[in-house]
């Protein structure tokens, strides 16, 4: 006798995933709602704990929290498709050497959505958010990580050059565990080492970014940009924690080259190595250019260690740059 044969009937292009089967959804598993699913379909997915991990690789739109509650995904999660949304999930869990987010490496996409999602004790030795290069119309908002920590020199959000209007803004971060030293917001230029095409059109704005209690002798930075151009990080607040021993920097920006006027506009930042700095990369990238550096609250710079320019609130080695009506104090 053969097994009964179901069927899931998708006649508003939105399937349902709850792991209490007595609820009725369509589906008890993420992972068997993407299979499922046709193109630009919704899954929303009732509270609930989702251990599978996942490759999104059709444009879909996955809401965590439908009907209340909290929807937990504790594996990893895979973006290798255009158009897909990511939203308000609660990811945790010590994934080892994995992305908790993975938007297929270095390989180009667009459209991609990850908001107000909720990184609880997310740990990782690779990256929680790896965006990688040549994304296009990427958006990662209103997201707040709580406990959540990259691997040794890897960042909580990492961004590769080749890409376009990308926008990092509105998001929390707060109580770093202090097993690595990190980058909590990073864009990256270089690729095995060599050169790859800036990317154009990166907003960093409205992020909150505490380093309070964080004391990995590494050090930390809160928000670094290599190797972009039109860029324009306005609007945040970084806290940090830095000692005599212990180096932090709040926002660097880094050969960043503007044929439109990028901007650094009021940030409010304390308590860093050097709150602000401006520099270049290497000599072969250049010295940053045409960056309009204005109404930045900068205070109480930390002298750490021995290295030059420590204890300030603005470092400045670049050309083009317009800077006016900031506030310093304690530096």
């Amino acid at each position: 006798v053969s097994s009964p044969i179901s069927f899931v009937f998708d006649n508003n292009n939105t399937l349902t995933v709850d792991d209490t089967p007595a609820n009725n959804p369509d589906f008890s598993t993420i992972s068997e709602a993407i299979t499922k699913s046709t193109a630009n379909d919704t899954i929303s997915v009732a509270d609930g704990s989702y251990s599978n991990s996942l490759t999104v690789n059709k444009a879909l739109t996955i809401n965590g929290g439908v009907g209340g509650g909290t929807s937990t995904q504790t594996a990893a999660v895979s973006v290798t498709a255009n158009n897909v949304t990511l939203n308000n999930f609660t990811f945790t869990g010590n994934l080892g050497s994995g992305a908790v987010i993975n938007l297929d490496t270095d390989i180009a996409h667009s459209g991609i959505t990850i908001s107000n999602n909720h990184f609880t004790n997310s740990i990782t030795t690779y990256y929680v958010i790896r965006a990688g290069g040549y994304k296009t119309n990427l958006a990662i908002t209103g997201n707040t990580f709580t406990g959540s920590t990259a691997g040794n020199y890897n960042a909580l959000i990492f961004l590769g050059s080749g890409g376009s209007n990308i926008n990092v803004s509105n998001n929390t971060f707060s109580a770093f565990p202090s097993t690595y030293s990190i980058f909590v917001i990073q864009h990256n230029g270089k690729y095995n080492g060599a050169e790859t095409v800036r990317t154009t059109g990166l907003t960093i704005n409205n992020n909150n970014i505490d380093f309070t209690g964080y004391t990995n002798a590494d050090g930390a930075e809160g928000i670094s940009v290599r190797y972009a151009d039109n860029v324009h990080v306005n609007n945040n607040i970084l806290t940090g924690s830095a000692t005599a021993t212990v180096y932090e920097t709040g926002i660097t920006l880094a050969s960043v080259i503007s044929t439109v006027e990028s901007t650094v506009n009021n940030n409010i930042a304390s308590g860093f190595s050097q709150n602000i700095r401006i520099l270049r990369w290497s000599v072969g990238e250049g010295f940053t250019d045409g960056v309009n550096i204005t109404g930045n609250t900068l205070t109480s710079g930390v002298l750490t260690g021995g290295g030059v320019s420590r204890g300030t609130g603005l470092y400045l080695a670049g050309t083009n740059l317009l800077i006016q009506n900031n506030e310093f104090s304690g530096n």
